[in-house]
């Protein structure tokens, strides 16, 4: 399961209604789907791996962050999940 989330000025999109004024979370989508194609280990080489591909692709996001959960961990007892979350965006 993978959630992002991000700060940003949507003053623009929020009079226009166009695309053009705001992320396109189909691409978000588009990224979290070629990443987690790539098989990994770890959760957090996946979450390291979505941070630097949103970053590359959407350099003037200013923060964001990037959780992912393993749904029913095998972690010798019961746990609903394991989560990490890493947060990237250009730090100015």
């Amino acid at each position: 399961m993978v959630d992002f989330r991000a700060e940003l000025n949507i003053s623009d999109a929020t009079l226009t209604d166009n695309l053009e004024d705001t992320l396109d979370y189909s691409e978000i989508y588009r990224i979290v789907k070629e990443v987690m194609d790539t098989p990994s280990n770890l959760l957090e080489h996946v979450a390291g791996r979505l941070r630097d591909a949103i970053e590359a692709e959407f350099p003037w996001i200013p923060e964001f962050q990037v959780s992912v959960a393993k749904l029913d961990p095998p972690v010798g007892g019961s746990a609903a999940m394991a989560r990490v979350t890493v947060k990237g965006g250009c730090r100015e």
